[in-house]
């Protein structure tokens, strides 16, 4: 606490709170704030600290950026509104406590509904791979490959390390050698539990229970509850429990980001009908019934996705609330690394379907430049995106955005691009649609901290595809500026 405050510290720890845009998207519920400064939500929200300081709420980011709320006079749901604009936009974003949420809202009518709500009293252990598969009512190995080796990054200048991509392979299972890296070997297994349980919100989207409320290995990667899976009893309040004869369950914790959702729910519930057949039900959450994630792409996106990879008569949206399935399914990787499902046959052949609907366009030309909207983390300083901008446009690239486009419109481009230039965000993912020869420049930087070094995940897309790969830093780059031109130059040789 710094000065003469008029901000209520134990209405800050005690209530919960929900963050998003003023009049539009909600991004995060279930945000709470800690007294140990730290920050918990039920999806990120991009800072992971706070602080009351000059009578201002700070929420703090991992590099140490800092947004500011101060008490406003808005009138909003919710007893205490925090407002602030986030820079360099007109956008208004707020804090406020989260409204009560009444069973009221969720639509139920085509479920089963246990009218005694029944509650799920805690977690057990985490089963790993081998006490899975020992405890299923069936599995099936469906994909097998041996290591697959990726060629290291072309060079964007002389004598560019990449040290630090290299750093972030001890955290990711990905083995290096002088001429290429390699990766672990992929087993991808079928699997069905009788009488299971998923859910949809409460800090569990997409973790899986057994009968016996065993969290299943790989399910559980980025929940909410403190210690689920480590510890043999760990408490979750549920309220409602829905019961399903048949479902499968593809989708993850960030199924609201657009490379989670198109690579972990699209790529898996496509091998999943591909084995189990066209009567097979796919549960995915309702974005316009459940509240405690936002998306990032919309839901015009997002029923194209189902329409283009084959899965929309499947598609059964649910909204926050436990599950219970008489026969439950759902993929498990041996190795459960977040870009395991990458090198996937099943995933490369989900993109090759939705790719059909690619249409091309004389207008787009072949090389693009995709930035980051405004309302979103640029991951840009002004200066950088202006020195990227200058360079994109002196090499003739189309400047343009995914933000506003949907699905088709973002294939068209990425499926004919010969080269393509982007920030590192969701929307590099598109370079899936890409079998050709693409040249890829990813404007990468630190996102994890300093001692992580660089997310690999469009290195290794570029990989499945047999891409150019090549990359910038972008703290680097705001240093020496005439790192671009060198690296648009090389992806011409």
């Amino acid at each position: 606490m710094h000065g003469k405050n008029n901000i209520d510290e134990s209405k800050i720890l005690n209530s919960v709170w929900k963050f998003g845009r003023c009049g539009g998207t909600d991004f995060a519920t279930s945000v709470r704030f800690k007294e140990n400064g730290t920050i918990s939500a039920s999806s990120p929200i991009g800072e992971t600290k706070w602080e009351i300081k000059d009578n201002n709420l700070n929420l703090i980011n991992v590099d140490g950026n800092i947004l500011s709320f101060r008490l406003s006079d808005d009138k909003l749901a919710g007893d205490m509104l925090f407002a602030t604009h986030w820079a360099d936009s007109s956008t208004k974003v707020y804090l406020l406590e989260n409204p009560p949420q009444s069973n009221e809202d969720l639509n139920l009518s085509r479920l089963n509904y246990i009218s005694n709500k029944e509650n799920i009293p805690f977690a057990r252990k985490n089963l790993n791979l081998n006490q899975t598969l020992r405890s299923l009512y069936s599995s099936s190995l469906v994909e097998e490959k041996s290591s697959f080796l990726c060629p290291k990054p072309n060079k964007s200048f002389k004598g560019q390390s990449f040290f630090e991509l290299e750093r972030s392979f001890q955290h990711e299972g990905i083995e290096k050698n002088d001429t290429y890296y390699s990766t672990s070997d992929l087993k991808i297994y079928l699997c069905t539990i009788k009488n299971g349980y998923f859910f949809v919100g409460h800090g569990l989207d997409g973790t899986i229970f057994t009968e016996d409320f065993h969290p299943i290995d790989g399910t559980t990667m980025f929940n909410r509850h403190e210690g689920l899976g480590i510890n043999d009893q760990t408490k979750l309040d549920i309220d409602v429990l829905s019961e399903l004869d048949e479902a499968f369950v593809g989708f993850d914790f960030f199924w609201g980001n657009y490379f989670h959702f198109l690579n972990f729910f699209i790529a898996k519930s496509y091998i999943a009908k591909t084995f189990l057949g066209d009567g097979l039900p796919i549960v995915f959450p309702n974005c316009d019934k459940q509240y405690e994630h936002w998306s990032a792409y919309s839901n015009i996106v997002r029923d194209q996705a189902f329409q283009f990879s084959g899965i929309n008569k499947n598609i059964r949206l649910l909204p926050r609330g436990a599950y219970k399935v008489k026969k439950l399914h759902f993929l498990v990787i041996e190795r459960p690394y977040s870009w395991a499902i990458l090198f996937s046959d099943g995933l490369t052949n989900a993109y090759n379907a939705m790719s059909r609907y690619a249409q091309r366009s004389d207008s787009i030309g072949d090389n693009v430049y995709v930035g980051r909207g405004r309302n979103v983390n640029s991951r840009l300083t002004d200066k950088t995106d202006t020195i990227i901008q200058d360079a994109v446009a002196k090499h003739r690239f189309l400047s343009t955005g995914f933000e506003k486009m949907d699905l088709q419109q973002q294939i068209s481009i990425a499926k004919y691009a010969k080269k393509f230039v982007s920030p590192h965000g969701a929307g590099l993912t598109n370079i899936l649609f890409n079998p050709g020869d693409l040249g890829v420049l990813e404007i990468n930087r630190k996102l994890d901290g300093v001692n992580h070094g660089y997310r690999p995940c469009f290195y290794m897309a570029s990989a499945v595809r047999d891409h150019n790969y090549f990359m910038l830093d972008v703290d680097e780059l705001d240093k020496s500026p005439w790192q671009i031109n060198e690296a648009l130059q090389a992806m011409n040789r």
